[in-house]
């Protein structure tokens, strides 16, 4: 009895198995704010009915430059789950911390079976006004129990569905564009009243037509396809839109339910502005200056990306020894790509400065608000001569009056060289003259020497030109860094005078895209459609924009095999599926393409060769025996093998009818031994 009892539960199992198979795992939709970034998205997890404290993780790295604290979660619940909340991780976050958030959910045992949805937002200041710090979507797969009746009995009722633009891999801003959405009842069970509802965002409409379209029945393993006419407004940003599907329907008087997010690329719209698209460049300033006296500073703020920027803020901010006599703030409502605008700034400086030395001044662009901020600041410096009383210049001045490194910016991890030209502006001699560089979190560091050089003496307007070999860091963070010149020496009297220079260098981080194992399906077969399914994350320290994924082989495709994943942060990840038919038996190569903008605006690629085995189309047999000629003798062995078996079964009756009286016949001299 026991090795009888075990068929159940495995044919449960398997069901379950199939129930896992033909239910797609879609991407989390991430948004974050205030310069959180999510290192990890929400977790994807699975589970069964029935399950409680079901739990799921989501990790924050905080690079704002502030402190979060007072944090609190809202977690949402469909249909069939309760009681979601934060478990732990709900004290302070602080400037450049990770940190991970616990939630957990219980799932009732009459969840519907299928991919669900967990919208989770976490908060800060929760007591007072109550801002938005981070938001994800948990996706949490829920199988049936295999102590279910339907299951034991293998009635799942299932639903899958395939899509695909038609005209083109992408929705085009401005138009109407069909969305054929192909419904396929994958259980073993007919269905009933199908329906099929398309959720779609902002900017984007059904045009002359239903969100609901119904199918019908659907009888087992049977399809049809139903289109939406989708509408995109112009203003519709060029990125990945994410649009909902839902599919239900009725089998045996249970609801059967399905719901997809797909995410569709829009072209022909609104660019976003990025960081990158502002340029501060064509800085002007004295080399150096008398303290008291007044001087301009000129600079230029430019679009170089393809998309406005809007309300784009400038500021000019010294340091304290420095006062702005001018302006030093300027708006300006659009600044279109391609364009630029020259601006400038009358500072005067204090008499009674501390010490001879460079004072530097930040400038910063700022354009739109929220989440839409774009920002790029750069540093400038003038050196600050000590004066007499009578107006004489009483200290000698040496300043960084040019350098170069070779190239437009520097990649984290790499060496350069480092050019730098001293000038003594004095009209006096100078001796001893060291030179240190350093920058800050140890972004630069000296290769082959230490940080320093010293030269002997320079003569009055003398310039002397020296070169190092430095190194970026591994994990110097993109953007411009500043390098310190720290300047020590000494007058022909040997009194010591100290200066300090900025030098400005651009770090770009080296992009770096990982991709899983491509699995096989179990069994392919020709003209039997099949699917995989692959992770990729974004290993490298930069963002990866406009990354998009298409599928190559010896194969047919039913739908788009294109995917357009957006722009995807560090430490993100994210997953593609594609379906398949393979065309013929034996080796079935392909690849997948994934391509991308690197920090730098170049595209790159790379490529994912997977190889799978086709087996022979499946042989059922012929489906009627052919015809014998009615004058050909008829066979005789049918006969003579039914005779050989009745014959064969009388003697088992005899032998288990003379087993069964000797077992009776022992038995009872055993009872009468015992009786005695």
């Amino acid at each position: 009895m026991g090795k009888a009892s075990t068929g159940i539960p495995a044919l449960a199992a398997a069901a379950a198995l199939a129930l896992c198979l033909f239910t797609p795992a879609a991407a989390p939709v991430y948004a974050v704010v205030n310069g959180v970034t999510l290192k990890q998205g929400v977790s994807v997890v699975n589970a069964m009915q029935g399950d409680s404290r079901v739990s799921f993780d989501m990790e924050l790295e905080n690079i704002s430059g502030q402190n979060f604290s007072d944090i609190g979660a809202e977690v949402g619940s469909p249909k069939g789950f309760s009681g979601a909340r934060l478990l732990s991780g709900d004290g302070p976050i602080a400037n450049w911390e990770t940190k991970t958030y616990v939630f957990v959910v219980d799932i009732d045992s009459g969840a519907g079976y299928g991919s669900h949805y967990l919208p989770v937002t976490l908060y800060y200041d929760v007591s007072t006004d109550k801002k938005e710090l981070a938001f994800a979507n948990a996706i949490i797969n829920v199988s049936r129990n295999i102590s279910s009746p339907s299951v034991a009995g293998f009635e799942v009722p299932l639903l899958d569905m395939a899509y695909r633009l038609e005209g083109g891999d992408s929705l085009k801003a401005g138009e109407t564009n069909t969305l054929s959405i192909t419904v396929t009842n994958r259980g073993n069970l007919m269905l009933q009243d199908v329906q099929a509802t398309l959720v779609l965002p902002d900017l984007m409409s059904i045009d002359n037509s239903f969100a609901v379209q119904y199918l019908g029945y659907l009888g087992v393993g049977e399809s049809r396809t139903v289109k939406f006419p989708v509408l995109v407004d112009e203003k519709a940003e060029n990125r990945n839109h994410s649009v909902s599907v839902k599919l239900s329907g009725l089998s045996k008087g249970s609801a059967a339910s399905f719901e997809r997010a797909i995410y569709m690329p829009v072209t022909g719209g609104e660019e976003k502005a990025s960081s990158g698209d502002i340029e501060i460049g064509d800085v002007s300033l004295p080399p150096s200056v008398d303290a008291g006296a007044d001087f301009l500073m000129g600079f230029s703020v430019g679009n170089v990306g393809k998309a406005d920027l809007e309300n784009l803020k400038i500021d000019v901010s010294p340091e304290a020894g420095l006062t702005n006599k001018s302006r030093n703030v300027f708006i300006e409502p659009l600044l279109g790509p391609g364009e630029s605008k020259t601006y400038s700034v009358a500072f005067f400086s204090d008499k009674d400065v501390a010490a001879d030395k460079s004072y530097p001044i930040k400038i910063s662009a700022e354009a739109g608000t929220g989440d839409s901020a774009v920002s790029a600041s750069q540093y400038a410096s003038v050196f600050l001569n000590k004066t007499t009383s009578a107006g004489a210049v009483k200290t000698p001045q040496l300043i960084v009056d040019n350098y170069s490194f070779g190239k437009e910016s520097v990649m984290a991890g790499e060496s350069f060289s480092l050019a730098i030209e001293l000038y003594n502006t004095s009209p006096r001699e100078i001796l001893n003259i060291k030179v240190s560089l350093s920058a800050e979190s140890g972004a630069f560091v000296p290769v082959g020497s230490s940080n320093s050089f010293f030269i002997e003496r320079m003569a009055a307007k003398e310039r002397v030109s020296r070169s190092m070999t430095m190194a970026a860091g591994p994990d110097a963070e993109q953007r411009t860094t500043a390098l310190n010149a720290t300047m020590t020496y000494e007058d022909e009297d040997g009194n010591a005078f100290q200066a300090t220079d900025v030098i400005s260098i651009p770090v770009m981080q080296e992009t770096s895209l990982t991709i899983d194992d491509i699995i096989a399906p179990p069994e392919l077969y020709p003209g039997m459609q099949s699917g995989i399914d692959v992770r990729f994350y974004n290993t490298g320290k930069t963002q990866l924009r406009n990354l998009r994924v298409t599928a190559e082989g010896d194969f047919d495709a039913s739908e788009s095999t294109s995917y357009y994943a957006g722009n995807m942060a560090s430490g993100a990840n994210d997953r593609y599926s594609f379906s398949f038919i393979p065309r013929a038996e034996g080796s079935l190569n392909g690849k997948l393409v994934f391509t991308y903008d690197d920090p730098s605006g170049e595209e790159q690629a790379v490529e994912k060769e997977f190889s799978f085995q086709v087996m022979p189309p499946m042989d059922f047999g012929d489906e009627a025996a052919p015809d014998e000629s009615m004058d050909a003798p008829k066979s005789r062995a049918p006969l003579y093998i039914g005779i050989g078996v009745a014959v064969a079964a009388l003697i088992a009756l005899l032998a288990l009818r003379r087993f069964l009286k000797r077992r009776k016949l022992h038995r009872d001299m055993e009872i009468e031994d015992g009786q005695l």
